[in-house]
């Protein structure tokens, strides 16, 4: 979340992944920075086997708090970013999906073993896609944490032997300010190569 842990070895709620700068009530004393939000999430309690509601490792039950960056570049945040990627694809919407990729991204389809770094082809990849018979996303559900984020879709269409398939998929996105950074896209193509 966080592109350095602003926390020290001595702090006991240290993680040292920064992607997962996690703080938790007491360990340390820490406000977001300007241009930063804090999130809030509460773990469950898990009971203990002798049925008692006491936590069952330190950390379950609690509230954690991390920090994370408000926008993504001009003047939307990284949510309303991931919103107008659900719609332009929605949409099939090549030209407004494309435009919100920042300069030096890198798109994977990992099914297609495709890696994707220029404007043009990611174009062409997403005009061919969206050319397909009958092709439609639907049910397109992003959301982010600072500045990551995932989602799911449905892609459907008829594949080349005539029969409607509806394939399920995946995206996770870095996001930085401006757009989104890399996007790795997870689904079985199969259903619709018939």
């Amino acid at each position: 979340m966080l592109d350095e842990c602003p926390m020290t070895e001595d702090c006991t709620g240290s993680d040292r992944d920064p992607r997962l700068c996690l703080l938790r009530p007491d360990d340390c004393e820490f406000a977001p920075a300007d241009g930063e939000a804090a999130l809030v999430f509460e773990t469950l309690e898990v009971p203990t086997p002798d049925g008692s509601a006491e936590a069952a490792h330190r950390g379950r039950g609690r509230s954690h708090r991390a920090y994370a960056p408000l926008t993504c570049g001009e003047g939307l945040t990284m949510g309303e970013h991931l919103d107008a990627a659900a719609s332009a694809l929605e949409a099939l919407d090549a030209e407004s999906l494309v435009g919100l990729y920042v300069d030096g991204f890198v798109f994977e389809d990992t099914a297609a073993g495709l890696v994707i770094s220029t404007r043009e082809e990611l174009a062409a990849y997403f005009k061919a896609l969206f050319s397909m018979p009958d092709v439609g996303f639907s049910e397109v559900s992003f959301f982010r944490c600072g500045n990551r984020g995932a989602g799911t879709w449905l892609w459907s269409g008829t594949n080349p032997l005539g029969d409607p398939y509806s394939v399920r998929g995946a995206s996770v996105f870095d996001l930085v300010e401006g757009g989104i950074r890399r996007e790795a896209v997870f689904y079985d193509p199969r259903p619709a190569r018939g």
